[in-house]
């Protein structure tokens, strides 16, 4: 088939939505001849590694709004305007391309967002849709996130009730599948939803992080990686922590990542009187994310609200052991084997049953090890890309009208949606 992949963000190595888009068309491109139309930002990642572009086996075509509008893109919020705009020239340049190939299909990869509208579903060919998750922090969590984050979380709420009624209209209901991990209950009346995560490690990723043996020496180290936001719940975390460490004085908690939550942060630890057992590390880059996961013995995860969770994929893949909400894409990654998945009661509650997870992990490595090892298996057998190759292929041979032998059955589809089928 002849593929158009739309990545915004694509690029290898870079991690998060960037490596969605690279490596979907990396895929994509061992089956079917491809083309990827990304954003012109990408193109400095994507020269930086020709080997990596030499091998993608695709054909990359790159699409930048023009000045003032490419302004708009490194400006925090204004970025999804920009990222709005960008959807629209990326039409129009989709169209165009299609009227020269004939795409047998058409692939909205990232970014991986249920509300923004994409209009690739009117070019005329097939749409698959990386859908994301309609996730949004619940209200009676909302109120610890301060009172920036609390009303960042209720503007985010109501504009995303708006653009969706748009996006049900524009995207959802052209689409031929739509890619999501959210439950069924978030897309109600479609029947066309795939529970495939787009997201994964590469083989040279599963080696290296295979390769990270389980850690028993001390001290008891715990971790968090990701941008300081207060809906990253790290301050939860840190709560649990200073229970943890008032039993256990030795226990350490590295938080990794930079954000406007940070000083907060820190004024927080010195309040609870474990600022001497808390390290805050900074950002770090991919590469050195994976060598600081041989020296934790556990990921604290308690993001409010994630489509996916690329470091959960990361440090359970190492043998680490995960703890999360049972809230969002990392619930659904973590499960019953990759760790512990609290309920999101309330603040109290979190933090209490926090703790007492802490509490026996810290005390007991051989169920540490063996959680770990559970939390491996996990990771190695559903997110890497080399086992999601024939599970994508299935879906687009599907959407494009032919049954997964390759016959073509687009006369029945067509017959199927005339009917409502």
């Amino acid at each position: 088939m002849k593929i158009l992949i739309v990545a915004y963000a694509c690029a290898p190595g870079e991690g998060s939505e960037p490596s969605v888009g690279w490596n979907v068309a990396a895929i994509a491109a061992r089956r079917h001849q491809v083309w990827v139309l990304l954003d012109g930002h990408n193109r400095a990642w994507v020269e930086r590694d020709a080997e990596a572009a030499r091998r993608l086996g695709a054909e990359l075509v790159y699409l930048t709004l023009p000045w003032p509008f490419s302004r708009l893109f490194s400006i925090r919020w204004r970025g999804y305007l920009y990222y709005a705009l960008w959807q629209a020239a990326a039409f129009l340049k989709a169209r165009r391309l299609h009227r020269r190939i004939g795409f047998d299909l058409i692939h909205h990869v990232t970014y991986q967002n249920s509300w923004v509208p994409v209009l690739t579903g009117w070019v005329g060919p097939p749409l698959v849709w990386n859908g994301g998750r309609r996730d949004v922090v619940p209200l009676r969590l909302a109120r610890w996130l301060g009172w920036r984050g609390a009303l960042a979380e209720m503007a985010r709420a109501a504009v995303m009730s708006l653009f969706r009624l748009v996006t049900d209209c524009v995207v959802v209901r052209r689409a031929a599948a739509i890619l999501s991990l959210a439950p069924a209950r978030c897309w109600p009346g479609i029947r066309r939803v795939e529970a495939v995560a787009c997201g994964g490690l590469s083989e040279e990723e599963v080696m290296r992080l295979s390769r990270i043996r389980h850690r028993r020496s001390s001290p008891f180290r715990m971790a968090s990686i990701g941008r300081l936001f207060a809906l990253k719940g790290t301050a939860f975390a840190l709560k649990a922590f200073a229970r943890l460490r008032a039993e256990i004085p030795e226990a350490e908690y590295w938080i990794i990542g930079e954000g406007p939550e940070r000083r907060r942060l820190e004024q927080l630890a010195l309040r609870l009187g474990c600022a001497d057992s808390v390290r805050f590390l900074g950002w770090k880059p991919r590469d050195q994310l994976f060598a600081l996961l041989e020296e934790i013995d556990v990921l604290v995860h308690l993001s409010l609200r994630d489509a996916f969770g690329y470091v959960v994929v990361e440090a359970m893949a190492a043998g680490r052991p995960v703890v999360c909400l049972n809230l969002g894409g990392p619930a659904a990654i973590v499960g019953s084997e990759g760790g512990a998945v609290i309920p999101s009661a309330n603040p109290e509650r979190i933090v209490e049953q926090l703790a007492e997870t802490l509490r026996i992990w810290a005390r007991h490595a051989d169920l540490r090890e063996s959680i770990g090892r559970r939390a491996r298996t996990v990771a190695l057998e559903r997110f890497r890309w080399s086992r999601q190759e024939k599970a994508l292929d299935r879906i687009y041979q599907l959407a494009a009208g032919f049954g997964v032998s390759g016959e073509d059955s687009r006369p029945q589809r067509a017959v199927a949606e005339a009917t409502g089928h």
